[in-house]
């Protein structure tokens, strides 16, 4: 019993090890929900579907997990095949809707891995933005441009 406890601690923890200084964004529908930062990116836990899954350091959705560590936005994981298929639905009020909803970029590309998978371009140094995006006439608005100074 203590093994299983212990064990539950240490995978919800951020990782100290693999913290990451990465530069960060997240732009709403409307406005910019958390402005240009530096954040150290750990590991983290997110709750989807009622269960708790991990999410390495090198992904898309533990940089959105180190925002809101430091006051950024609320966000909202659906799971579509267990913790291994991870759809962010909503960050702050903005929520996913027909084909437009919350993407996220890697220095300028979109990654071939899904928001909670580890994704190699995440790593120290990296401009992550996550940003709301729009689907018109087959394809989405153009990336977005961040540059951050502060260690958070």
């Amino acid at each position: 019993m203590r093994t299983a406890a212990l064990l539950a601690l240490v995978l919800a923890a951020p990782s100290a090890a693999a913290a990451a200084p990465v530069q960060t964004m997240v732009v709403g529908r409307s406005s910019v929900l958390f402005g240009a930062r530096t954040l150290a990116v750990g590991g983290a836990t997110v709750t989807a579907g009622g269960h708790r899954c991990g999410v390495p350091a090198a992904s898309g959705l533990a940089v959105l997990a180190a925002a809101r560590r430091v006051g950024g936005p609320a966000f909202r994981v659906r799971q579509q095949g267990g913790c291994q298929g991870l759809y962010v639905f909503q960050v702050g009020s903005d929520r996913a809707g027909g084909a437009s909803g919350w993407v996220y970029k890697v220095d300028r590309v979109s990654p071939s891995t899904g928001a909670g998978e580890r994704t190699p371009q995440v790593r120290a140094g990296a401009r992550v933005v996550w940003f709301w995006c729009r689907m018109r006439g087959g394809s989405f608005q153009r990336t977005l441009e961040i540059s951050a100074g502060t260690a958070a």
